[in-house]
């Protein structure tokens, strides 16, 4: 099988122009992995990066390697960190890749490529008919393929403060991207002072807001999540639930460390039968940790039986915001928002301060 795909794009950071490109280079290297290297070294886009390792498309991981077998891991932004987590801790030669499925409208034609030249599928269960394509069941029905299916971690227990507004690619954003602290918000449409705002983070507050039964819908929900998925599925809850009261496994409700994705990717080798590397999971890299970084709240901790906290301080692109500063850019973003249009857009989320 072709490996033309994914390294064009470990080499090139890029997918092939068109399938004249993919045939020529399959020719060229007569299905050897050391002649389709060979021929994109000797290329003069190659050497123009002076033979520097290559940025993939946002949202992709791909590592392809002599010989081994071939594994393809969709999902949203978790997914080419667990195929990150696969490369780093499989103790035998394995090609991965890893895609993001929002962008399959743009590269359709590449993920198909992609999953029909692969062994195994790990793709997460989703229920988005725009997704169809490259949901398990299509992919075993269709490409024949063994697919392990999983459930994206979503887990609002210890930061239940973060709130989205819009859809996706239309999202309202403030100072750290798409994530909105929902008592920000709430008080911004209530007309509180900034300074008002800043003393509301209380437990009166969190009480109010019901944060403090979050943990166990949170917990309820992912449960259920994974028991709708198959027999063969990757469930991670147990380990998740029990873990995540003595350490840190999330840098904001959707975006987890490494820990996490480490977790699936031995219990997906296992399934396969590839020995696991002794990799520290601190040595794995993971896109997630420069982005957003969301507090939790003492108040929250000690009342769900957690073994640690933060600073009320809000970290995105490594640029580290304090509660006053959080407060003082979100009503500044806001402001050019307007307050009706914020409180018609939050509804009955806002919470009532009393």
């Amino acid at each position: 099988m072709s490996n033309v795909i994914s390294a064009f794009q470990y080499y090139f950071g890029r997918y092939p122009e068109n399938e004249d490109v993919i045939s020529s280079h399959e020719q060229m290297s007569g299905g050897s992995f050391d002649n389709l290297r060979e021929n994109f070294a000797n290329s003069e886009e190659y050497r123009q990066n002076y033979f520097t390792a290559a940025r993939p498309r946002n949202g992709t991981f791909f590592r392809p390697v002599k010989g081994g077998l071939k594994i393809c891991v969709l999902g949203n932004c978790q997914g080419p960190n667990i195929a990150m987590a696969i490369a780093s801790l499989a103790d035998a030669p394995v090609s991965v890749s890893g895609l993001e499925i929002m962008d399959f409208s743009e590269t359709s034609s590449e993920m198909a490529a992609i999953i029909r030249d692969s062994d195994y599928v790990v793709a997460c269960k989703t229920y988005n008919e725009n997704y169809k394509p490259v949901s398990p069941d299509y992919i075993r029905a269709e490409y024949g393929k063994k697919t392990f299916e999983y459930s994206p971690v979503h887990f609002t227990g210890l930061q239940p403060d973060i709130l989205v507004l819009g859809h996706y690619g239309q999202r309202i954003r403030g100072p750290v991207g798409d994530y909105n602290s929902r008592i920000i918000l709430s008080a911004f449409c209530r007309g509180m002072s900034a300074a008002e705002c800043v003393a509301a983070f209380n437990a009166d507050t969190y009480q109010r807001a019901a944060y403090f039964a979050e943990f166990g819908w949170s917990r309820d929900t992912m449960t259920q999540r994974e028991a709708a998925l198959d027999e063969d599925g990757l469930r991670i809850s147990e380990w998740f639930l029990d873990e995540i009261r003595r350490t840190p496994l999330l840098y904001s409700v959707n975006h987890p460390n490494s820990r996490v994705f480490a977790h699936f990717a031995q219990l997906i080798l296992g399934k396969i039968g590839i020995p696991v590397r002794r990799t520290p999971v601190e040595m794995i890299p993971n896109t997630l940790a420069s982005q957003v970084v969301w507090p939790v709240a003492p108040e929250l901790a000690l009342a769900n039986g957690v073994g640690y906290d933060t600073d009320l301080s809000y970290w995105c692109n490594n640029v580290m915001l304090n509660l006053d500063e959080m407060v003082w850019r979100s009503y500044k973003t806001y402001e050019t928002l307007g307050r009706d249009f914020l409180t018609e857009a939050m509804g009955e989320r806002t919470i009532d301060f009393g």
